[in-house]
């Protein structure tokens, strides 16, 4: 991957299951809350979300990452479910509005409007927006995102040797175990999913960014887990125990 460019600060997307205006969240960070409706982009003023995903992916960036512009995009409903064709509607709004990041924390399986997927990959690519998308958690499903060529795909294979590995060909970050820490207002609980990964990795990618750092991603994302090793604190990010082999 390639260097970062220091940046003072950052507009990330989140485009998932959005979050509620009465939700503690709004309070407290610097979020705007949209909606994909009948092909258009519009204000979202929802009070509650049932679907309470795309809280938690939003909770995850917001608890390791500081000077961001956070945008949620509504695109699923409260049974997780959303189409292609809303999702086209978001990235395209993305691109055009310059997004940084946008973090795909979600998994389509069917070929429904795949050109123009491509097309707006693609196309945020060359705009120079990251495109980071977690793989399906089932090994007999993948997710169309996920394995596009300029897509961060976010996976988890547990037979890895070392705690994460990074796949040049595949634009592919694997890792180890998917088990992450959610914040929430009463506590800190443990859910386990490649979409929680992702939202770390898009987290760790916000702070590479802002720190300008002379280091490939891959380096940059190796210090910061050797560094929470040694200070014991990884267990507080994935719950997982590290062994010498």
């Amino acid at each position: 991957m390639p260097m970062s460019n220091k940046i003072s600060s950052l507009k990330i997307a989140v485009i998932d299951s959005g979050i509620g205006r009465s939700d503690d969240l709004l309070k407290n960070g610097n979020i705007i809350t949209l909606k994909v409706e009948e092909g258009k982009i519009l204000q979202d003023h929802i009070e509650e979300v049932r679907n309470e995903h795309g809280r938690d992916i939003i909770s995850i960036i917001l608890s390791e990452t500081k000077n961001i512009q956070l945008t949620s995009i509504r695109i699923l409903d409260e049974n997780n479910k959303g189409t292609l064709y809303d999702l086209c509607i978001a990235l395209n709004y993305c691109i055009e509005m310059k997004f940084n990041i946008i973090n795909l924390s979600l998994g389509f399986f069917t070929s429904d409007h795949y050109d123009k997927i491509i097309e707006y990959t693609q196309k945020a690519f060359y705009n120079n927006t990251i495109l980071i998308a977690a793989e399906t958690n089932k090994s007999n499903e993948y997710s169309v995102i996920a394995n596009l060529k300029h897509v961060v795909g976010v996976k988890t294979n547990i037979s890895l040797h070392n705690y994460f590995d990074y796949n040049y060909e595949e634009n592919n970050i694997i890792f180890k175990t998917n088990q992450v820490y959610v914040p929430n207002s009463k506590s800190n609980i443990i859910k386990k999913g490649n979409s929680y990964i992702a939202a770390w990795v898009t987290s760790m990618y916000s702070n590479y960014l802002l720190a300008g750092c002379s280091l490939s991603f891959e380096g940059y994302l190796n210090e910061i887990i050797m560094l929470k090793f040694l200070k014991r604190e990884m267990g507080d990010i994935f719950k997982e125990k590290f062994r010498n082999k």
